[in-house]
């Protein structure tokens, strides 16, 4: 449900998730994103505002998951251009949440290790560094359907403060600073066979997303 509006001194635009799947969001003449790597769950909202003198565009498509919607907006003629920093995120409800994230020994080798992961509601994520363990994303068995992929740069972006870089380094090691990140959403139960090879000790950040924020870092660790 996509609503727009003004007052004399700002514009509101708005997009509900009113369906049961996530959905990204790329409304460029207000500068309204929604990234699918954070994408916009059921029953919240994205808005923007902004305060500057504006008229009616009746020419402003919406793009909602890669397809492409009419739609009016209010802009001035050098319209907003930006990668959704402004856009503001509500929902109806928020619900507690958590994870169940530990090793069963052995996994489908005697040189491997399983990896299960619980997590308690469908707005529930939870991410570690993929490379940390010796993973792809080719073989995460049921999981992989359910995974959503990032680098280090989105979390510094989006999620890590300047200053904390270096204390994420001493937690988790140099090699956290780099490769692929992983997050598993949705109420299920995930069993990921690790590879052990000749891997003695495992190290990751482990990190709890509710709605779209990352809300607790804690660090996984395994040694045999």
């Amino acid at each position: 449900m996509v609503e727009h509006g003004k007052t004399d001194d700002r514009s509101t635009h708005k997009v509900r998730n009113i369906g049961s799947n996530p959905v990204a969001i790329a409304w460029q003449k207000p500068g309204l994103f929604v990234p699918a790597r954070r994408p916009l769950e059921e029953n919240c909202d994205a808005y923007v505002y902004n305060y500057h003198g504006f008229g009616e565009d009746r020419d402003a498509p919406i793009q909602i998951n890669r397809a492409e919607h009419s739609a009016i907006a209010f802009t001035t003629d050098s319209y907003a251009k930006g990668s959704g920093n402004g856009t503001q995120r509500k929902c109806d409800r928020q619900t507690a949440i958590g994870a169940d994230v530990r090793f069963v020994a052995p996994g489908q080798s005697t040189n491997s290790v399983v990896l299960r992961v619980l997590s308690s509601s469908k707005n529930t994520g939870v991410g570690f560094h993929l490379n940390a363990f010796n993973l792809n994303e080719g073989n995460l068995g049921n999981a992989r359907q359910y995974a959503v992929y990032f680098t280090f740069d989105t979390l510094r972006r989006d999620f890590i403060r300047a200053d904390e870089i270096e204390i994420w380094q001493n937690l988790f090691g140099t090699r956290t600073l780099d490769g692929t990140y992983v997050v598993l959403r949705g109420n299920n139960t995930y069993q990921i066979d690790i590879p052990l090879g000749d891997t003695e000790e495992i190290v990751s950040p482990l990190m709890i997303f509710d709605y779209n924020e990352m809300i607790v870092v804690g660090r996984i660790h395994y040694r045999r």
